[in-house]
């Protein structure tokens, strides 16, 4: 496989923009907390390789089961999830300061999820009437 010039246009500019923001994180010590940061960093990692990675790989292997639409409905709760979480936990909020996550994000993410798989029910609905005509 041969890489062609905006491959590696994008490869120069992410390493760019990573070096850029790695420097950032230690010249601006007193305010990013590199030391949190690292260990943040390699909790994500862990999280990810050892309960995010082998969940998702067993929910697309029982997902094939259901068909392609019930599985891109499972991905997109699980990725909306992800996401919201930090939100609906609150990290950030500060009592001193309540324009901060002023939103009840608990909510809106079961909105959101409600959307998502309304539109997966819709979806099969629409499949099976097809099928059965």
């Amino acid at each position: 496989m041969t890489y062609g010039p905006r491959f590696w246009i994008g490869v120069v500019l992410g390493w760019c923009v990573m070096t850029f923001g790695i420097i950032g994180l230690f010249v601006e010590a007193e305010r990013t907390h590199p030391d949190q940061w690292v260990r943040w960093f390699i909790g994500a990692a862990l999280v990810h390789d050892l309960l995010v990675a082998p969940i998702v790989f067993l929910v697309g292997r029982f997902a094939d089961r259901w068909g392609s639409v019930v599985r891109n409905g499972v991905v997109a709760s699980a990725i909306l999830t992800l996401v919201a979480y930090p939100l609906v936990r609150g990290y950030g909020r500060n009592p001193m300061n309540p324009t901060i996550l002023p939103s009840n994000y608990a909510l809106n993410l079961v909105v959101v999820l409600g959307v998502v798989w309304s539109v997966v029910g819709v979806t099969l609905l629409v499949a099976s009437l097809q099928r059965q005509r």
